[in-house]
């Protein structure tokens, strides 16, 4: 979530953004608009850090699978925000894994039921829901065609769990608002960690930068001085 869109849901309509004023001195009614949303985004470091506690030695696990000389290519499978997510790893998966990573899309097996060799593939297929028919389809086709298949999700219960051979669980819990913030930047970290490539580090990071941005708390030890209001003063002497 940028943090423009995430100032604006920070602030009272005709007020400047809140970054001076803390949570709990400026609380949002219930009904305000972008409330669920704000709540969520200030729970993004939480879920973080909970999602790497519980899976990092699965995450690393994968990882070790996805290394392996019969894996020749990675196929990503998703659907809305998910798609994103995907799209993120199409970049990330080479430069972590040496591998080369590609978007397809599900319609592949849904609509043109192509006959597709994908031994030597992986076929990872991301879900916050665990229930995307398009992503749930490809997944059971590409077993059958010899892929190692693989669920990211962040859903326990869902049906992907029972799909793919290796799964990979987002500890965002229940995401209420309709934009997607938490569920989406926990797959990120996930997506990140099979490098070791410092996720661990995103949760900390992500909580200096919300506090600093939405709540105007400054970490400790940090300048107390606006940086651009020195900058606006600086010149103004000139």
């Amino acid at each position: 979530v940028g943090w423009g869109m995430a100032q604006v849901l920070c602030q009272r309509p005709g007020s400047e953004p809140i970054g001076v004023e803390t949570e709990r001195s400026l609380p949002m009614p219930r009904g305000t608009p972008g409330r669920l949303m704000r709540k969520e985004i200030l729970e993004q470091p939480d879920a973080i850090t909970a999602t790497l506690a519980a899976e990092t030695d699965r995450i690393r696990e994968f990882a070790a699978r996805l290394r392996k000389d019969e894996v020749r290519h990675v196929l990503l499978i998703a659907h809305g925000t998910s798609d994103n997510a995907a799209m993120y790893a199409r970049y990330a998966f080479p430069i972590i894994t040496g591998k080369l990573a590609t978007v397809v899309p599900p319609s592949l097996f849904t609509v043109y039921d192509v006959d597709l060799d994908l031994s030597g593939s992986l076929v990872l297929g991301i879900s916050q829901s665990g229930e995307s028919p398009g992503v749930l389809e490809f997944l059971e086709q590409a077993r059958k065609r010899g892929a190692l298949t693989c669920a990211l999700t962040n859903t326990r219960s869902s049906e992907i769990m029972g799909v793919a051979e290796v799964t990979l669980l987002t500890h965002a819990r229940h995401e209420a608002s309709g934009p997607a913030t938490k569920t989406y930047t926990t797959a990120l970290a996930v997506l990140v960690e099979n490098g070791g490539f410092g996720a661990q580090s995103a949760a900390p990071l992500a909580r200096m930068v919300l506090d600093y941005h939405l709540l105007g708390k400054l970490p400790a030890g940090a300048a107390k001085e606006d940086p651009v209001a020195v900058e606006a003063e600086a010149d103004s002497e000139e």
